[in-house]
């Protein structure tokens, strides 16, 4: 390559030829020499050192086109490894993708099993519900039953003491006054009644036992989806078997007082009264015993609380220590963001690269222009035409960019609208216990409604039309998460088409890639083939030196020889002829070369069919883009219908909320009317229903934390198919699967959190009932002491009367 070109060559060794001659003819006679009067005089004599520079700038060139040379094979390996590690990179994400559909398959599997199971625990909870309004009648009828006997042993206390002439009064009066002669008659059948009603008592507590058998089965299916909850249900157990044990230690307390009441009632004599204190005296003990054993457990029971403190406590130390590990987790995340930092510098030196290599072949295309050689422009031509690959290429990942950058908004407003989803979830769950209150409330409703008349069944319709609205209004909520959960699902499809083209896109840059390689094949083939012509004319240059120093050898033979001239000449000639010969086969090497250019331009011609091939190819890639993205645009629009939606489903939302609060403020109007009017005996039995009403609360706040399982598996869903879309791009996208896999275990925490403040909340609810038994237990302690304050008076007055 640092040879000087064969044209200056061939001048250069003519005038030195042309210059020897005329020296020759200078020293010699012109008369005599008749070869030397036809020569022309001698040029200038400044033409060698201009040779000289040409050849030195010429070199120079060839050095400078070397050393372009070199740098662009550099920078063609570089952008080759980045395109293979591309390649790679693209291999692995497709792995990876095709591992989180196998385990996004599998969760989808396993929420269809566990929306079946929550199905079936539905319709238990329904049948549930069926056998407490039973149970709820049931006792309405025994406590019906348990006021008309304690208003027929009130009328036959009151008969002891007053006049019967004060209690006749009508036919009512005189039924009464029979009916409690007869009782006086026949303390016998009174005792049977009592015994009948608390057999039916007996019966009823049995029921409630077979409901609590019913629930304890809900619960162990609910075990298999809970773990965590396991220890909570036992400890609630034990809850309510001391609080059935409690209970059932004060009937019996109340039966002894009762009973007492009743010889206290039937005292005859003061003979038979000594007797009768002191079989009180032991009653009483025996009370006192019964008392002393209520307070031991309640004791337990505050136990109890300060373990459930030291849990709370427990808690609080696990939160600490998830604090701790989102520090670290935002630590990584920073450290993670410096290499993607260093990534993009990486980036940016070989785009720099790129550029000054750009820069050269440009140069050397302005080169190639000036000398004017086919084959240089069939290289410029093609190196364009790399260069436009190229610039294809860059503006193919600036629109994948771009694409990935709405993605990731897109991405974004998913995870709004899942938000908004679980929000309208937990409103939901909201309303169905604002119903089940209101289904309690209209148990109460029914009881007080036998009291009330006319106006009671007006306010049943009013709540009947109330909970009808609120059902029609669930039944929309309900059609309209559908129609969500839909469009979602239309949405992943789209999703799904998207990945699709751009698998088609990734085959298409590796066609090109393809194409780049074999056009770089048949650049080195005519680099060789420009070679060996090179060698050729080097050849044939040296002949023709080597054929000019024979020339100037003749002439000085012929100068000193005369007739060997002829012969000289003759040999010349015969070697002039061999040269020509050698120069008309050399002329059809070129034209055979030449053909091999022209059939070269014709690969080229299909080369440049080819790109335009591939032109129209990435038009098409464009509007299918321009598609994709009208697509998003119209699911951008869709989501701000559902945002519209989600509006009206708030402003819906505060309505019920409205009509739900003058709804309760009604209900508190009636409550407060009718309180004066119930009876002391009702509390129990209104407890122990209040008991059943919670254990029902208590499936429906368990029937919510399955939804939220539910709804937490769909976000696993949903986060894997972000992953499964996100990891084919960079690998900025597998720290957003790392991320996304952390946020995923920090809703887990989270959920944990809710489930520790669910169960402080029900420990507390079971501490104000447990202040609630205190307070009766604090009120039948008074009654045992005004009991016992009036036997006292009574053995005084029975003292002195005997004095």
């Amino acid at each position: 390559m640092d040879t000087p070109s064969p044209g200056t060559r061939v001048r250069a060794k003519l005038k030195n030829f042309l210059n020897s001659k005329m020296t020759k003819a200078r020293g010699a006679d012109l008369s005599d020499s008749p070869s030397g009067a036809g020569f022309p005089p001698p040029g200038p004599e400044g033409d060698s050192p201009a040779v000289d520079a040409l050849h030195a700038e010429l070199a120079e060139e060839k050095r400078k086109r070397a050393l372009i040379a070199r740098e662009a094979a550099e920078t063609e390996e570089v952008v080759r490894n980045a395109l293979t590690a591309a390649n790679a990179r693209v291999e692995d994400v497709e792995a990876r993708r095709l591992e989180l559909s196998a385990e996004l398959r599998a969760a989808q599997a396993a929420s269809q099993i566990f929306e079946k199971e929550r199905f079936g625990i539905m319709k238990k909870l329904e049948d549930s519900r069926v056998e407490k309004s039973s149970l709820e009648q049931r006792v309405e009828e025994l406590t019906r039953q348990v006021e008309n006997l304690e208003r027929e042993r009130e009328s036959k206390g009151g008969g002891g003491r007053e006049a019967p002439a004060e209690e006749t009064e009508g036919e009512d009066d005189a039924r009464r006054l029979d009916m409690l002669s007869k009782l006086a008659s026949s303390p016998a059948s009174s005792d049977a009644a009592i015994r009948a009603l608390t057999a039916e008592k007996d019966e009823l507590a049995a029921l409630l036992e077979t409901e609590k058998q019913k629930k304890g089965e809900i619960l162990e299916k609910l075990e298999s989806f809970e773990e965590k909850m396991v220890e909570v249900q036992k400890e609630k157990q034990e809850i309510e078997d001391r609080k059935n044990e409690i209970l059932a230690k004060l009937e019996s307390f109340e039966e002894k007082m009762a009973e007492m009441q009743r010889e206290r009632d039937g005292e005859g004599d003061l003979e038979n009264g000594v007797d009768n204190d002191e079989e009180e005296d032991t009653r009483v003990a025996t009370l006192t015993e019964e008392k002393e054993e209520l307070a031991a457990l309640l004791v337990v029971e505050r136990d109890r609380a300060e373990a459930e403190k030291q849990k709370k406590s427990e808690i609080l130390a696990k939160l600490e220590a998830f604090e701790e590990k989102m520090v670290d987790v935002q630590r990584e995340k920073h450290e993670q963001a410096a290499l993607l930092e260093t990534e993009k510098q990486k980036k940016s030196d070989i785009l720099a690269k790129l550029e000054e290599f750009e820069e050269k072949m440009a140069e050397m295309q302005r080169e190639r222009d000036d000398a004017g050689n086919a084959a240089a422009e069939a290289d410029a031509a093609l190196t364009a035409e790399k260069d436009e690959l190229a610039s294809e290429l860059e503006a193919e990942k600036q629109k994948k960019s771009e694409i990935l950058a709405k993605l990731e908004e897109f991405e974004e407003k998913m995870v709004d609208v899942q938000r908004e989803k679980h929000e309208i979830e937990d409103r939901k769950n909201a309303i169905l216990a604002k119903l089940e209150e209101f289904e309690e409330k209209m148990a109460e409703m029914q009881r007080e409604r036998d009291d009330a008349g006319n106006a009671a069944a007006e306010a049943d319709a009013a709540l009947t039309a109330e909970k009808d609205e609120l059902a029609s209004e669930l039944e929309a909520e309900k059609q309209k998460k559908s129609e969500i959960l839909a469009k979602l699902e239309e949405f992943e499809e789209k999703m799904v088409d998207v990945q699709r083209e751009k698998h088609e896109i990734e085959d298409r840059k590796n066609a090109i890639l393809a194409k780049l390689e074999e056009f770089e094949e048949k650049m080195a083939e005519m680099q060789r083939e420009k070679h060996e012509i090179e060698d050729r004319k080097n050849a044939i240059l040296a002949k023709l030196e080597e054929f000019e120093e024979k020339m100037a050898e003749m002439q000085r033979e012929r100068d000193d020889a005369g007739n060997a001239a002829a012969e000289a000449d003759a040999a010349l000639t015969a070697e002039k002829d061999e040269l020509a010969s050698e120069l008309e086969a050399e002329k059809q090497k070129k034209s055979e070369i030449l053909a091999k250019l022209e059939e070269f331009e014709e690969k080229m011609v299909d080369v440049q069919r080819e790109k335009n091939e591939l032109a129209s190819e990435l038009e098409a890639e464009k509007q299918k883009k321009s598609e994709i993205l009208a697509k998003l645009e119209e699911f951008e629009e869709k989501m701000v219908d559902v945002q519209r939606e989600k509006h009206e489903i708030e402003d819906r939302k505060n309505a019920i909320l409205a009509k739900l609060e003058e709804f309760e403020e009604e209900v508190g109007a009636v409550q407060r009317d009718k309180v004066g009017q119930l009876e002391t005996s009702l509390a129990d039995e209104r407890a122990k229903s209040e008991s059943l009403q919670k254990s029902i609360v208590d499936l429906a706040d368990e029937m919510a934390s399955l939804n939220e399982a539910f709804t937490k598996l769909e976000r696993e869903r949903d986060a894997h198919a972000r992953r499964a879309e996100d990891e084919g791009v960079t690998e900025q996208s597998k720290i957003k699967v790392d991320l996304d896999v952390e946020r995923k275990t920090n809703e887990d925490l989270k959920k944990e959190l809710r489930d520790c403040l669910a169960g402080k909340h029900k420990l507390e609810e079971e501490n104000q009932d447990r202040k609630d038994e205190i307070a009766v237990l604090e009120k039948l302690l008074q009654a045992e002491r005004a009991a016992a304050a009036s036997n006292a008076s009574r053995k005084k007055k029975g003292l002195f009367g005997r004095k």
